[in-house]
């Protein structure tokens, strides 16, 4: 058998066995309680170690995005944040607004902590409050719905997907002698790995969140 056949024989296996654990990761991961329609959670004490973790966030993100406190929305978003809250019975803790600069991004994000950041490309792109408002009680409703959480199962799905494709990089590695070969092929299966991973594991759990951010945001508003 040709190096090249013995290469392709192995991803054809490969392929196959990281097919059968994420299948398995997936199928065994727990059903997520949903929110009953016009349910508002309620709103739980903010802990340190959460508003660390918004901080975090924070300090990532300025290490690419400009801050702007003198932004002339800046005013007209915290109050469009102190009124959804308070609607959300969700004001006894502070929530933190950050204006990041990028005017070609329409974006904004809330995380656990209370941080809000809303980026000066959707502060251009929204023209009124109640535009605005739309869009921050979505990003709200995350943290209310605690979607932000840290998943201990969610982390270990991601960890043992990553630990198949190093293993099935350096088996494929050790399959050739041929260091650019076994390069090519050890990037293929990361990068295989990867996608199937997040296409089965993340985007389902992500498109719930999705819908039902956009309901709880809506009777928050």
């Amino acid at each position: 058998m040709s190096k090249t056949s013995e290469i392709f024989n192995y991803l054809s296996k490969a392929t196959v066995g990281l097919l059968c654990l994420v299948f398995a990761l997936s199928s065994c991961a727990p059903a997520r309680m949903a929110l009953r329609t016009g349910e508002i959670p309620e709103a739980r004490p903010l802990k340190p170690d959460e508003e660390q973790y918004g901080h975090q966030v924070l300090q990532a993100l300025t290490e690419q995005y400009e801050l702007d406190y003198n932004h002339p929305r800046y005013n007209e978003v915290v109050g469009i944040v102190e009124k959804l809250t308070a609607a959300a019975g969700a004001d006894k803790d502070p929530w933190h607004v950050f204006i990041l600069r990028d005017n070609n991004l329409k974006n904004a994000a809330a995380t656990r902590g209370n941080h809000v950041f809303v980026w000066t490309g959707m502060l251009d792109y929204t023209s009124s409050e109640a535009e605005l408002a739309t869009v921050l009680s979505h990003e709200i409703a995350h943290v209310l719905a605690r979607h932000t959480d840290p998943d201990p199962n969610e982390e270990a799905r991601k960890l043992l997907v990553q630990v198949g494709a190093m293993a099935a990089a350096m088996a494929a590695a050790g399959a050739t002698s041929s260091y650019q070969a076994s390069q090519i092929v050890g990037n293929l299966t990361g990068t295989v790995t990867q996608e199937v991973a997040s296409g089965m594991l993340i985007y389902p759990y992500t498109r719930d969140m999705e819908l039902e951010a956009d309901s709880l945001g809506m009777f928050i508003m």
